[in-house]
């Protein structure tokens, strides 16, 4: 069997591939929450990011994410990133 990778905003524009909105909204969450806890700060979050692989939402495409120090408390931008 062939499993086809689409990505969230693929999904979000074809009404035959919505399923339940919820699910989608927990496993980005927890997609997130997990690169946090890694101290992982992605910078690109965007829905052509996610992947719909065997059912499950990927985060993909870390170019420009950074890894944080563990006593850093928050994070600044001096430049926004454009695509």
């Amino acid at each position: 069997m062939r499993y086809v990778k689409l990505s969230l905003y693929l999904i979000v524009l074809n009404r035959e591939l919505r399923v339940s909105r919820s699910i989608y909204w927990q496993q980005i969450l927890q997609a997130v929450n997990t690169i946090h806890e890694e101290r992982i700060v992605h910078s690109d979050l965007k829905p052509a990011n996610f992947l719909l692989v065997k059912g499950s939402l990927k985060l993909i495409d870390f170019g420009i994410a950074k890894a944080i120090m563990s006593d850093t408390t928050n994070i600044q931008r001096d430049a926004q990133v454009s695509c």
